[in-house]
């Protein structure tokens, strides 16, 4: 899928992987409205169990994290990755620490 919205991104789908990316054409970018970003992208997209992926205005890959209700919790920058694993020790970390429910 690859759907331009009436917003100042785009969004492409990959199977579970969905990647939001930042156009940067004026509008609010997506880092300024991520809730309402998730919730139009989840009107087109179950994104029950998505991997979202976002690209913002400086060419950064950020991982979106969001609570099990599918609100937004945090970004996690892609750059401190190193391996798969990393992620899993990130969302650990923030269930540990009450981010995620």
């Amino acid at each position: 899928m690859n759907a331009a919205l009436d917003r100042d991104f785009v969004v492409r789908q990959f199977g579970a992987l969905v990647v939001i990316v930042d156009l940067d054409n004026g509008g609010k970018s997506v880092t300024n409205d991520v809730e309402a970003v998730l919730k139009t992208v989840s009107s087109m997209i179950d994104l029950t169990e998505c991997v979202i992926v976002y690209r913002d205005t400086d060419s950064q890959y950020d991982l979106i994290v969001r609570h099990r209700d599918g609100t937004f919790c945090t970004f996690y920058p892609l750059s401190k990755v190193r391996r798969v694993s990393d992620l899993f020790d990130v969302i650990e970390i923030l269930k540990k620490n009450g981010e995620l429910e």
